[in-house]
C-alpha cells in the first residue's frame, strides 16, 4: 500500500507540474489593471508535495489532518470531501512553515491542533509550533528557533509522530527533536523546555528522535501521565527508550530490534499492545555524505516489533 501510495502521488505531482509548465505557453501576458474574465479559485490539494503522515484523531470522527514536507498541512472536510489548506497564510518569511515535521491532536479537546513546522534551508531555518483552538483555522505562532530546528523536507520526515499532546493533560506536550533531544512544554505549547533526563541528542541521519508516544493509562485526568516512550532513529544502539516517572529518568527499552533496523513510527492497540516499524534507515531515500556519496542505501527492508506495555 506504501508503495502504491507513493506511486500515486509522484504521478499527481508530475501531472500538476506539467500542467502549469502547459499553462504558462497558453495564457497572455497581461497588464497590471487589464480585464481578462477569468475567476481563480484554490484547488484541491492536488500536488502538495510529499504526503509525510496523516493523523487521526482519536476521540472525533472523521477528524483528520494531512502533513506535507514542503506543502503545509491540510485538514479533512467529511461533508464535501476535500482537503481543507492549513497554512497558504504564510508569507515568504515564513516559507518554511509549509514544512510540517509533525501534528498533534489533543485528544480531551480536538479543537485543539499543533504543529511543529520549519524547513533547513529557508528563513535560516526558522522553526514554530503552530498552536489552534478552532482545528487549524487560526494559528498562534511560537517562535523555538533558538532552541531547535525542525527540518519537514529532511529525512526521516514520514517517520513520527515527534509532538505529542499528555493524553491526561492537555497543558503538557512533548516534542522530539532532530538534534537537541527532547522538549517538554507546561502551557499548551507556548514555552519550551529540554528534558536533560533523555541523554539522546542527535544521530547520524539527522533525524534525531523520530517518535514520542505518551501512554493514556499512566495517569489520570488531569494529571501529567507517567509513561513516556521515545523511539531514536538509528541502529546499531539502543534505540526506544521509556521513562515510567513523567521524563524524570529515561532507560533503554530492552529487546528492541537494533542490529540493523531504526524506528519509524508507532501505534498501541485498546488492549495495550505497542506496534513499532522499523525499517533499514530513515528514508524516504538514500543518505548522502558532503560529497555526494551514499552511505546508507535504499530503505528496502524492514520489520514490525510487538511490545506489550501492560506487563512492562
Amino acid at each position: 500500500m506504501i508503495k502504491l501510495y507513493n506511486f500515486v502521488l509522484k504521478k499527481i505531482s508530475h501531472i500538476t507540474i506539467a500542467g502549469i509548465i502547459y499553462s504558462s505557453f497558453l495564457i497572455p501576458t497581461i497588464s497590471n489593471g487589464q480585464s481578462t474574465g477569468y475567476n481563480w479559485n484554490s484547488v484541491a490539494i492536488g500536488g502538495g508535495g510529499f504526503v509525510s503522515a496523516i493523523i487521526t484523531s482519536k476521540t472525533e470522527k472523521n477528524l483528520m489532518y494531512a502533513r506535507t514536507d514542503v506543502g503545509g498541512a491540510y485538514r479533512w472536510n467529511a461533508t464535501t470531501s476535500r482537503w481543507i489548506p492549513l497554512t497558504d497564510w504564510a508569507s515568504e518569511n515564513e516559507t518554511g512553515y509549509l514544512g510540517v515535521e509533525s501534528i498533534a491532536i489533543d485528544p480531551q479537546a480536538p479543537n485543539k491542533l499543533y504543529m511543529l513546522v520549519g524547513i533547513d534551508y529557508f528563513n535560516s531555518g526558522k522553526t514554530a509550533i503552530l498552536r489552534s483552538d478552532d482545528y487549524g483555522n487560526n494559528f498562534t505562532v511560537t517562535d523555538v528557533t533558538s532552541q531547535f530546528k525542525a527540518h519537514g523536507n529532511g529525512m526521516g520526515r514520514q517517520t513520527g509522530e515527534k509532538l505529542q499532546v499528555d493524553p491526561n493533560n492537555g497543558t503538557i506536550l512533548y516534542c522530539g527533536t532532530r538534534r537537541n533531544g527532547l522538549f517538554k512544554s507546561t502551557n499548551s505549547g507556548a514555552s519550551w523546555a529540554r528534558v536533560s533526563s533523555l541523554n539522546v541528542t542527535s544521530t547520524p541521519n539527522d533525524n534525531g528522535i523520530s517518535f514520542v508516544y505518551v501512554d493514556p493509562s499512566s495517569g489520570t485526568k488531569g494529571n501529567a501521565s507517567q509513561t513516556i516512550y521515545v523511539g531514536i532513529s538509528r541502529f546499531e544502539s539502543p534505540n526506544i527508550f521509556v521513562s515510567k516517572d513523567g521524563g524524570a529518568t529515561f532507560n533503554a527499552l530492552a529487546g528492541a530490534p537494533t542490529a540493523a533496523f531504526m524506528p519509524q513510527r508507532v501505534s498501541v492497540a485498546s488492549d495495550g499492545t505497542m506496534f513499532i516499524n522499523f525499517a533499514n534507515g530513515a528514508g524516504p531515500h538514500p543518505e548522502y555524505n558532503a560529497s555526494g556519496v551514499i552511505i546508507n542505501g535504499t530503505v528496502d527492508n524492514g520489520a514490525i516489533w510487538k511490545f506489550n506495555t501492560k506487563s512492562s
